[in-house]
């Protein structure tokens, strides 16, 4: 009997690491596509009214917090305690060393509602950088999972942005038009000109944010496409091939939003890793 309740123990146990890894990584595809809106959108509504604009429109930005916490919760529900240590906790001090400093603005901050929600934002990225790094210990196969919700993501996004600069912008166009005939009113100057604009950043709210997001995923996913390349044969074109249609896509979209910040960092990012090289240790 004894040896029973063990092995449901174990199942039972097994079964909630499963479960909390679907979670995790459901929350990092879900990131980019559904809270890629201004954190202080000011006097507009941001919580959806209805189940299809749970489906398709973006979610408000306080609920990345709270998923990030249930995450956080439930690991140190499964694991039992808090890990004394954690591998890269200098990259969790990192981030949590942001949260904390914005505390300080607090101190003058006349803006106590759009103060919280960014600070409950920040909180949640360190709740979510903590529940994973639990993860790791509890399931090694974590990593790959993970590693796999944020390419998803991220190549969603860069198709997106390629569909929304090749007939997107056209559709919007069209549609406004129509509204304008149908209702009698005109359109107005800022409608125009967001209706000229040809800068891509679908489902973010901003081209900067969409080019910010694909700066920091892009490493991944170009390194993910060369290693599932090495899966095929010949093995040296396939990784090519993989590399190239990635990079059109993700890199394509990257340029397609006209970040001029992003390509500054694209550019700065690349120096630094050039001089990095061992071969141009005498130049560093």
């Amino acid at each position: 009997m004894a040896d029973q309740r063990d092995q449901d123990g174990q199942t039972g146990a097994g079964r909630g690491v499963t479960l909390l890894r679907c979670y995790l990584c459901a929350v990092a595809l879900l990131a980019p596509l559904r809270f890629g809106s201004v954190i202080t959108p000011g006097e507009i509504s941001t919580f959806p009214a209805s189940g299809t604009e749970w489906l398709f429109a973006n979610w408000p930005p306080f609920l990345l917090g709270a998923l990030a916490g249930i995450g956080l919760l439930w690991a140190v529900w499964l694991r039992g305690s808090l890990p004394r240590r954690y591998e890269g906790r200098m990259v969790l001090w990192v981030w949590g060393a942001l949260p904390l400093a914005a505390l300080i603005g607090l101190w003058q901050t006349t803006e106590w509602d759009a103060a919280l929600t960014f600070l409950l934002y920040l909180f949640g990225v360190v709740a979510f950088l903590a529940a994973s790094m639990i993860m790791l210990r509890l399931d090694s196969s974590y990593r790959y999972w993970l590693l796999a919700a944020v390419v998803a993501g991220t190549l969603y996004c860069s198709l997106n942005g390629w569909y929304q600069r090749l007939w997107g912008f056209e559709e919007m166009r069209r549609f406004a038009v129509m509204e304008a005939e149908r209702t009698g009113r005109p359109i107005s100057a800022a409608l125009q000109g967001k209706l000229l604009q040809t800068r891509v950043y679908r489902p973010f709210f901003l081209p900067n944010s969409y080019a910010a997001h694909l700066i920091l995923t892009a490493p991944l996913v170009l390194l993910c496409l060369w290693r599932a390349g090495g899966r095929f044969e010949p093995e040296r074109v396939s990784r090519v091939v993989f590399l190239f249609v990635g990079g059109v896509v993700v890199l394509g979209a990257l340029l397609l939003s006209q970040s001029r910040g992003a390509l500054l960092a694209a550019g700065g990012g690349l120096g630094l890793g050039l001089i990095s090289l061992p071969a141009l240790r005498r130049w560093r």
